[in-house]
């Protein structure tokens, strides 16, 4: 029995414990830089493209598609994979799925753009009902509009760039999230935003479509904090000393790769 066949009968078994000790193997050999295609494209069909697995299962799973080059024929199952989770309506599946999804090159990403994917797997999520969701929605959603290629393909389609303003609006609105995981999140990915807007090395195109985004950012922020003041105002001091102190900060952390 070959040793591909060996794994995809472990992955598709029951033995959780198994599974999790091969996916660490093979994390470990991708860091030394061992050759893993064939088993990679293995653990894609069955745990991602398959939907078999249990939960940590497929995070390490996908961790291993971040830390390996894929084939191209491995690319059109983990987009169907990844689809499939986004929308099962599972939260721990939906976050796996979404906080990979910046990590498709950038073809992939134009793909699911030009078809609509993004604007229906990707940005209604950033209202979804399960704070973790509209979390990691926000911030994956901010990481593939901020991409140059995904920019060049909204600017030169006035369509592309109503929608991207309608989808910047989404982000933004996290603000004021009575979550705290979902309002770091959008301050973060506003704060990428307004850098973007900023920034002398982009285009002349990506540079005025990040000002546009950011001026209307400002104006929703802008607006947003009148009503929010007058809540903290209501409020004893000591209780906005408290709800300011429990406000998290912003890291390189919270910003994806």
């Amino acid at each position: 029995m070959s040793a591909d066949t060996l794994i995809r009968d472990l992955l598709l078994g029951d033995d959780v414990s198994g599974q999790v000790e091969l996916l660490l193997n093979l994390l470990s050999d991708a860091a030394a830089g061992r050759e893993l295609s064939n088993v990679v494209s293995e653990v894609i069909q069955v745990t991602i493209a398959g939907g078999v697995g249990h939960q940590q299962v497929k995070k390490l799973a996908y961790d291993l598609c971040k830390a390996v080059p894929l084939l191209p024929s491995d690319y059109s199952l983990l987009v169907d994979g990844i689809k499939n989770d986004i929308s099962c309506g599972v939260p721990e599946n939906q976050v796996l799925a979404l906080r990979y999804l910046p990590h498709l090159p950038a073809e992939h990403l134009l793909y699911l753009l030009d078809k609509g994917d993004i604007a229906s797997f990707v940005a209604p999520h950033t209202r979804n009902i399960a704070p973790a969701v509209r979390s990691t929605a926000t911030t994956a959603l901010c990481a593939i509009l901020l991409k140059p290629e995904i920019q060049a393909a909204v600017a030169a389609a006035p369509d592309l760039t109503t929608a991207a303003s309608d989808w910047w609006d989404g982000i933004v609105d996290g603000v004021g999230d009575s979550m705290p995981d979902v309002l770091v999140a959008a301050l973060a990915a506003t704060n990428r935003l307004f850098e973007a807007a900023s920034s002398s090395s982009s285009s002349v195109s990506r540079t005025v479509l990040c000002v546009a985004a950011a001026q209307r950012a400002a104006l929703r922020l802008a607006a947003g904090i009148g009503p929010l003041m007058d809540t903290w105002r209501m409020l004893p001091s000591h209780a906005q000393v408290g709800d300011t102190m429990s406000v998290p900060g912003i890291s390189q952390h919270d910003l994806p790769c």
